[in-house]
């Protein structure tokens, strides 16, 4: 099975308005709910870095999705919870820029945040592939499709955030509002995944442009000192390149490729990230004198 059909099948956009309002409606929804779990295991992760929990979490579910024969039956469905939530979940971009600041401090540290990652996250997929294989998993159950319903719901859904925003301020508020923005786009750029047989070149667009963009919000919030102007860059770089970049696709990705072109698709991916990091990040921080981040 390619891996495109997570995501894609194609490379140019033939989705029927009806069926691509289903996919948007269902993108929303568990983006808004993905970007919750990942901030919240992030900022609240002991341990291991932060950055690591919500690899492992977003690995493993996409793995019971891939897997279980339910959601072969329920293809829009399987779309929203790994295009939507699991890609959500994980995020490249901020993976990358946490692996430069660590390479900063040491070499090594860098490089043993890249294998926990990478790592913790395959083998979650592998065992959420094997528990959605089960056979006490395999439901045998019609969802009924309403599409009136589905859009009232991702309404509600989005006020809902709208309405935390407005009572919290918070930058966590901010980041769901702002996330199934970064998705939608991940969703467009995945319909190129299908140009080249042995790349995914669509994935590696979205994780390579939220990487440019999470660079270039790290570094403003340095030169800016409004909290209001510092919580709307924290929440594009939770919300909007966290949801655009992605860490679960990628692996599943790993898993489908050949061996060799696995490892090569990895390593262009990780190293291409790092080198985007350092040419960003680090000649603003060779050519300015260090100041404090605001958030």
């Amino acid at each position: 099975m390619a891996i495109v059909v997570l995501e894609s099948t194609s490379h140019t956009l033939s989705i029927p308005s009806s069926d691509l309002t289903k996919k948007l409606c269902w993108l929303t929804i568990f983006s808004c709910i993905g970007v919750i779990i990942r901030v919240y295991t992030t900022f609240t992760a002991t341990i291991l870095p932060g950055i690591i929990y919500p690899q492992i979490i977003g690995s493993f579910l996409i793995g019971i999705f891939y897997s279980n024969k339910f959601f072969e039956s329920h293809p829009n469905l399987k779309f929203g919870l790994s295009t939507g939530l699991c890609g959500s979940i994980t995020t490249f971009s901020s993976f990358i820029l946490e692996t430069y600041l660590y390479f900063q401090t040491n070499i090594w540290n860098g490089l043993i945040l890249i294998g926990l990652v990478v790592g913790l996250s395959y083998g979650s997929f592998k065992i959420g592939q094997h528990i959605g294989s089960l056979d006490i998993f395999q439901i045998d159950y019609n969802i009924p499709s309403n599409d009136v319903f589905l859009i009232i719901i991702t309404f509600i859904v989005y006020v809902l955030v709208l309405l935390w925003f407005i009572f919290s301020l918070s930058f966590q508020s901010l980041s769901t509002l702002i996330g199934p923005f970064g998705t939608f786009l991940r969703f467009y750029l995945s319909n190129f995944n299908g140009q080249y047989q042995d790349f995914p070149i669509g994935t590696f667009a979205a994780n390579i442009v939220g990487t440019i963009l999470i660079c270039i919000f790290y570094i403003i919030q340095f030169e800016i000192s409004s909290s209001a102007t510092c919580l709307f860059f924290q929440a594009c770089i939770i919300g909007f390149c966290g949801c655009l970049s992605t860490i679960s696709t990628f692996i599943v990705e790993i898993h489908t490729l050949p061996r060799q072109k696995a490892y090569q698709y990895c390593l262009i991916s990780i190293a291409s990230g790092v080198l985007v990091a350092l040419i960003i990040v680090g000649i603003w921080q060779s050519t300015t004198q260090s100041r404090g981040r605001c958030f």
